[in-house]
């Protein structure tokens, strides 16, 4: 299994993600990222997932091979499974108040099945 990590995720706001963006930035117009240099990039564009809620250990960064989400014939990778779509109950009318209340509810699991398609950061200045 080859590991070609093509989405980064980062907390929102973070400097961390605006030096992504900044670097993705460069290398979309085919110039080196943090360089004066013109000789073009040498690596491939990524995807930047912004998460904001992510507050704690904010400059922690990770890493993912999207190529294997939900994996080959579903044996590794990340996995998203939907219980059940979004569904509204309701309207209930309160008596005294005439109040109307309505409620959802969904039904999902987010997880991975094998670790090796995700890298993350040491929360240092050398990772």
């Amino acid at each position: 299994m080859s590991f070609n990590p093509d989405t980064r995720i980062f907390s929102k706001g973070t400097p961390e993600a605006a030096v992504a963006k900044e670097i993705l930035g460069a290398i979309r117009s085919g110039k080196k990222p943090q360089s004066a240099e013109r000789d073009g990039s040498g690596v491939p564009a990524f995807n930047v997932i912004e998460l904001p809620w992510i507050t704690t250990n904010t400059s922690y960064w990770w890493a993912f091979d999207s190529s294997i989400i939900n994996g080959y014939e579903g044996q590794y990778g990340l996995k998203y499974l939907e219980g059940s779509a979004v569904n509204l109950e309701g309207p209930n009318v309160v008596f005294k108040t005439k109040e109307l209340q309505w409620s959802s509810y969904y039904d999902a699991a987010i997880g991975h099945t094998d670790g090796r398609g995700w890298g993350g950061s040491k929360n240092t200045n050398l990772s």
